[in-house]
């Protein structure tokens, strides 16, 4: 990986700004252009010689901002991979279409992303992965996208539909896995609808406050609390 994407792989600490992917900017004046998806890698120290589990981390901010070099992620990563673990902190695209009032196609979007980056490190031979030792931890946005990378399956993703003008536009794409995940740590994350939590039997540990500002405690809208 780091010789492909720019210097040797360092084992102990962060390998930084790994791209993962290209895809087309959503939002803002750049919109229609061309960006990198990228992540940082944190692997063990036991120089290679056994397959690794791998923790895959996405951090929060309400799919509006937020970043992988968020400090309590930074230290989650640095702690699994001092345990044996490939540990990897993704960015992902993030930002609402103006005439699409509600979350759908940002996590949309949000969860192909976290698709292709477990893909990604899992085609990278050298990270010496296990390929049935896939853990998901997120907080907030990244808890939602945890948990549906988990459990969401192809019949579940609603209909993402994009008014422009006169014209509606359906656009929802295949969901490409290859991969299960086998736990789920989830800080204050949540479902749209918990009839997917049927789709697999995978234990999950949540951590949520009572007095959470944005995220309802139990069932509810974001910023409602």
């Amino acid at each position: 990986v780091g010789e492909l994407y720019g210097g040797p792989m360092s084992r102990g600490q962060g390998t930084d700004d790994i791209i993962y992917g290209r895809v087309i900017r959503n939002g803002g004046e750049s919109e229609g252009e061309r960006m990198d998806l990228t992540m940082d890698i944190y692997t063990p120290e036991d120089g290679g010689q056994v397959a690794r589990p791998l923790s895959v981390t996405l951090h929060g901010g309400a799919f509006l901002d937020g970043d992988k070099r968020d400090t309590t992620l930074v230290e989650w990563c640095r702690y699994f991979a001092s345990l044996g673990y490939v540990a990897a902190s993704v960015d992902y695209r993030q930002g609402y279409r103006r005439n699409v009032p509600s979350t759908d196609e940002a996590l949309y979007r949000a969860l192909k992303d976290a698709n292709a980056a477990v893909r990604f490190l899992l085609k990278r031979d050298s990270l010496l992965i296990h390929s049935e030792r896939i853990f998901a931890a997120g907080a907030d946005a990244g808890g939602i996208i945890a948990l549906n990378l988990a459990y969401m399956r192809e019949e579940n993703m609603p209909e993402i539909i994009v008014e422009e003008e006169d014209t509606t536009i359906v656009t929802k794409q295949a969901l490409r896995r290859g991969f299960d995940i086998r736990a789920v740590a989830n800080l204050w994350g949540a479902v749209q609808d918990t009839a997917i939590l049927h789709n697999a039997k995978i234990p999950v540990i949540s951590f949520q406050s009572k007095e959470d500002p944005v995220i309802p405690y139990g069932a509810g809208h974001p910023f409602d609390a």
